[in-house]
């Protein structure tokens, strides 16, 4: 498909108009741009604390405002990342970010912490578990597909491979219990 030339210029000109401006972002100094002064510094904070951000997170914003970040900015932002700790420092979380095998910074307060770190660990339990439980399935289906074309292994190889595979499908069970324990 062919564009006509005055249709190509037009498009040229358009393309220009948007980037053009963000070229001239990039001269604009980065408190300005991050807007220090104008900012919602409490939903920041808040935002922060709820993804467990360490709090020398606040020397990041300084460094980046300079004087743009007031003492008034910095409580709201303390404020802010408080309430946000008490969404991150919740149990159930705990246990999501101990499945999924995410590093705690230790920024719950104490009152937080034992309840948070017992859920953390059932959640590392549970993704062992899993992964055991997958190997051990990977393996199960290796064994019933060697006895299922089993017709020239000798029965004593064939009595092997099913305590093997009986004794594979018992810890399955097990770990399966200890999840279901542990999930509850």
């Amino acid at each position: 498909m062919e564009f006509p030339l005055v249709g190509s210029r037009s498009l040229i000109f358009a393309l220009l108009s948007l980037i053009l401006p963000l070229g001239a972002c990039t001269n604009t100094p980065l408190a300005e741009r991050f807007s220090c002064s104008n900012s919602d510094w409490y939903e920041i904070g808040r935002r922060d604390g709820a993804s467990g951000a360490s709090p020398d997170r606040i020397q990041t914003y300084r460094q980046k405002c300079g004087e743009h970040l007031e003492a008034e900015s910095i409580d709201m932002y303390t404020n802010g990342r408080n309430a946000g700790l008490v969404e991150y420092c919740t149990g159930k979380n705990g246990f999501e970010l101990g499945r999924m095998n995410v590093a705690y910074n230790h920024v719950c307060p104490g009152t937080m912490e034992k309840d948070f770190l017992a859920a953390f660990d059932r959640g590392s339990r549970a993704r062992v578990l899993e992964f055991e439980n997958k190997k051990l399935e990977n393996r199960i289906e290796q064994l019933a597909a060697e006895l299922a074309g089993s017709r020239n292994v000798a029965s004593d190889d064939k009595t092997a491979i099913s305590q093997e595979l009986q004794n594979l499908k018992d810890k399955r069970a097990e770990n399966q219990n200890e999840l279901t324990k542990i999930t509850k």
